[in-house]
C-alpha cells in the first residue's frame, strides 16, 4: 500500500517520530548555549533571555524531581508554572532571526510544536499572548503585539486569519512585519 503522499515525500525526511532521537529539552538547552543573551519571551511585556529561561526550567525541573514528580507530569507543571509566572518564552528579532507570534493555546499540539518548539529550536524570540481575545474589540492586543514586537512569524489556524481580517480597526496597525504567515 502506497501512502497518499509518497511521490511528495523527500527521501530524507523519516515518515515516522521514531526515528527521531532529539529530546525536547535539547532544543531549549541548544539555543540557550548558541545565544544566552538573546531575548526568548516576550509575556505580557516582561522579556527573559535564553539563559534565563534555561534557568527556571532547570530550577522547576530539579524542584519537581526532587518531588517525585514524573517526567509526563513535570511537562505539564512546568507548562502551568511559566505560566503563571509570567515567563513563557517569547523573544525578539536581533540580525537575522525571526520573531513568532504565539497566539495558539500551548496545551495544544499545534501551539505547542509549530510556535514554542519551532522558535526554541531556530533561536528566535517568541511573543506570547495569552487571551487573544483580549481588547476592545476582542483581538486587539493582539494586533498591538503584532506592531509593538513587529513578528515575522505567525503560525496559526483559520479561526486567528479570520480575528484578523474582521478586525474592525485592522487598518490602525502596522502588520506589515509578517514574512510568513501560515
Amino acid at each position: 500500500m502506497t501512502d497518499w503522499n509518497t511521490p511528495f515525500w523527500p527521501e530524507s525526511v523519516s515518515r515516522t517520530v521514531a526515528d527521531y532521537h532529539y529530546p525536547i529539552f535539547k532544543l531549549l538547552d541548544d539555543s540557550a548555549a548558541k545565544y544566552p543573551d538573546q531575548v526568548y519571551t516576550i509575556f505580557n511585556g516582561a522579556t527573559k533571555t535564553y539563559a534565563q529561561v534555561r534557568n527556571t526550567a532547570d530550577r522547576i525541573a530539579n524542584f519537581l524531581a526532587a518531588k517525585g514528580i514524573g517526567k509526563v507530569e513535570a511537562l505539564f507543571e512546568c507548562l502551568r508554572l511559566v505560566h503563571e509566572e509570567g515567563k513563557l518564552p517569547e523573544r525578539a528579532r536581533m540580525g537575522g532571526f525571526h520573531c513568532f507570534l504565539g497566539v495558539l493555546p500551548w496545551y495544544h499540539s499545534f501551539g505547542i510544536t509549530v510556535a514554542l518548539l519551532s522558535a526554541t529550536a531556530s533561536g528566535s524570540r517568541l511573543v506570547c499572548i495569552p487571551d487573544p481575545r483580549a481588547g476592545n474589540p476582542p483581538f486587539t492586543e493582539v494586533l498591538k503585539a503584532v506592531q509593538t514586537y513587529k513578528p515575522t512569524i505567525m503560525p496559526a489556524v483559520p479561526t486567528i486569519f479570520v480575528a484578523f481580517t474582521n478586525h474592525s480597526k485592522l487598518n490602525e496597525y502596522d502588520l506589515s512585519s509578517g514574512k510568513n504567515i501560515k
